[in-house]
């Protein structure tokens, strides 16, 4: 059996994070697989003798997310990847405002009583105008929001609704409905229809729901802070002997088997034996020892530990990924990505929730359209249970909470093997430590 973390694009909540679950488990030889919305990521345990990973990867493209693959010698991380989304959204959420900003005045502006707004266009005297430029000003607003339609759409299509599929069919209903209310006005067959338009109901959707993205996007980012920390804590740059002369190279261009020489208070950029000299080592950050211990020829030496007296050379063993910082970058990671019992439980009634909701929704609107109260009050139930009902936070919460948790037990020095360790932590009554701790 072999574990590897997939990294995925796109997803938005628990609904999402579902779909792509159960789609990685119906690949033959797969064991296990947990998809975490706060990390997006995938962590799936499978035989290679029956699954590969390309398998794997076409199990998460087939529900519409996509999949990250870093560049060589490059790691990206939650919090990376959190960040450049958000820079996404961070465009769409600006050109939606800057047009949902005219369309709530232009549409809001008649309905105030005294008169204490200027309007920009009397509804009663320019119908057709009013009408015409409130669907100009919704069109960008769609376009910045294409990705609910387009995700929303597919889940639907895949049998897993997810909350873009609740934002695609309450904004899109309002659209269709007032775009052919705009139509019915232009056209002279009811110029009263004026005033059944919901373009600003689509537009303030959109335009909020982008921003709650956005927002928890960041939270993300800072969430994950606790990866970036530990990788900060390795040197940039460090020595290594060539040609008969010191050079100074990035820790990245350092290869497996070049001499590495680290003088009296700098740090070491990567794992290796000491071929050469005799100094004393700060390793605090890897076994929380505050005394410096003395290092000889033969002797391992790790990644970011200091080197407070003395000299040193070196040869690279492990560098990259396979240092021990990098090991522990990616334990933590992958207990931030694990999930706790009460997650699976929160995930559970995800799976069922937006499906139920799209029942509610179409349930409401058609039994007050048989009372008689109207399409376009029915279509107004339909289209604010549909949007109320957005599950963001239901899979949101426990993934966070777990992300912040494990990142911060880091950033002091306390790593947790996974999440239900971390659960399972409120129930310890004494702590026994070493003399190190």
């Amino acid at each position: 059996m072999k574990t590897i973390t997939i990294k995925i694009s796109g997803m938005h909540c628990a609904a999402c994070s579902n779909g792509v679950e159960r789609s990685l488990k119906k690949v033959p030889g797969v064991d296990r697989a947990e998809v975490n919305l706060a990390t997006q990521s995938a962590l799936v345990r499978y035989d290679e003798n029956q699954a590969t990973i390309e398998q794997l990867e076409e199990a998460v493209t087939r529900m519409s997310f996509g999949v990250v693959h870093d560049a060589p010698g490059e790691e990206s991380t939650a919090e990376q990847r959190a960040e450049q989304d958000a820079l996404d959204l961070k465009k769409r959420l600006k050109v939606a405002a800057f047009f949902f900003v005219p369309l709530l005045y232009l549409a809001m502006a008649p309905m105030i009583p005294g008169k204490f707004l200027p309007v920009p266009i009397d509804p009663d005297q320019m119908s057709d105008v009013y009408a015409f430029v409130q669907l100009l000003l919704t069109l960008p607003i769609l376009y910045a929001g294409g990705p609910f339609f387009k995700n929303g759409i597919i889940s639907l299509k895949n049998g897993v609704p997810s909350m873009d599929t609740l934002v695609a069919l309450g904004t899109g209903a309002a659209f269709i409905y007032s775009s052919y209310s705009t139509y019915e006005v232009l056209a002279k067959i009811n110029p009263h229809a004026v005033h059944s338009l919901y373009f600003e109901s689509a537009g303030a959707i959109l335009t909020f729901v982008l921003c709650g993205k956005f927002l928890e996007l960041r939270a993300k980012g800072e969430a994950g802070h606790a990866i970036s920390s530990l990788l900060n804590l390795a040197p940039k740059t460090g020595f290594i002997w060539k040609d008969g002369e010191e050079v100074e190279i990035p820790r990245e261009a350092i290869l497996t088997g070049d001499i590495v020489i680290v003088h009296p208070g700098n740090q070491i950029p990567v794992d290796g034996v000491i071929t050469d000299g005799h100094a004393s080592i700060d390793e605090s950050m890897l076994t929380g020892e505050s005394m410096p211990v003395g290092k000889s020829v033969g002797e391992n030496v790790f990644a970011a530990t200091v080197v407070t007296d003395g000299y040193l050379r070196f040869k690279a063993e492990k560098v990259g990924k396979d240092t021990m910082l990098s090991q522990i970058m990616q334990m933590v990671e992958a207990a931030q990505g694990s999930k706790a019992p009460i997650a699976k439980t929160a995930d559970k009634i995800a799976a069922v929730f937006v499906p139920v909701v799209l029942v509610i929704a179409l349930v409401a609107g058609l039994s007050w359209w048989f009372a008689g109260a109207g399409s376009k009050f029915a279509m107004q139930v339909f289209v604010a249970v549909l949007v109320i009902a957005c599950p963001c936070a239901l899979g949101l919460a426990t993934p966070a909470a777990i992300m912040v948790a494990v990142g911060k037990g880091a950033e002091k020095g306390v790593l947790f093997k996974n999440a239900e360790a971390l659960e399972t932590a409120h129930n310890v009554t004494m702590a026994v430590f070493d003399k190190t701790g």
